[in-house]
């Protein structure tokens, strides 16, 4: 299953894994925001769209959890709020790339659920909270870069994210 398959499902989700994730960053962690990532983010790499409502209202309530004032801010800093993935899918064609690719990254960490080491679960918010910036397709990869596992071959992703990556011995 390929993050290219769009549904409004799994925008939904996606947005409430950014905001959860940044939520987190800002304010520290639980136990169960990480169970709520790695369900969230597997539930994406399998393409569970059933799965997808249930999984993005957990996230809203963790997250809400963890910073009640954030969904009653009269003066919002935008820090937590779900990311509107919107704004991916409009961006420029490597900066999108390079997105992507976090995410598929992201995805297969998850794949691995409990086998994860607390470094590389803080590579997940990392990954999870980047997203959200409008960062150039060249800082996004150097995140992309930090996270673990096998390189396939990326010859679906625009020339100048691929050229990025050659010359980074990808």
């Amino acid at each position: 299953m390929s993050f290219m398959e769009r549904s409004r499902e799994r925008d939904d989700l996606a947005g409430a894994l950014i905001g959860l994730a940044r939520a987190c960053v800002a304010n520290g962690k639980t136990e169960d925001a990480d169970a709520v990532l790695l369900a969230g983010l597997r539930a994406l790499g399998n393409g569970g769209r059933e799965q997808g409502k249930a999984l993005t209202e957990q996230a809203s309530r963790e997250k809400n959890r963890i910073c009640p004032g954030c969904a009653l801010c009269t003066s919002r800093c935008g820090n937590t709020d779900d990311y509107e993935m919107e704004r991916m899918w409009r961006a420029e064609e490597s900066v999108r790339g390079a997105k992507l690719l976090i995410w598929e990254r992201l995805c297969r960490m998850a794949a691995l659920g409990g086998a994860l080491e607390e470094e590389e679960r803080e590579l997940l918010y990392k990954g999870l909270y980047v997203l959200a910036e409008d960062w150039p397709m060249e800082q996004l990869l150097d995140t992309a870069l930090e996270l673990p596992g096998p390189w396939g071959e990326e010859s679906g992703l625009p020339r100048d994210v691929r050229s990025y990556l050659s010359n980074h011995g990808i």
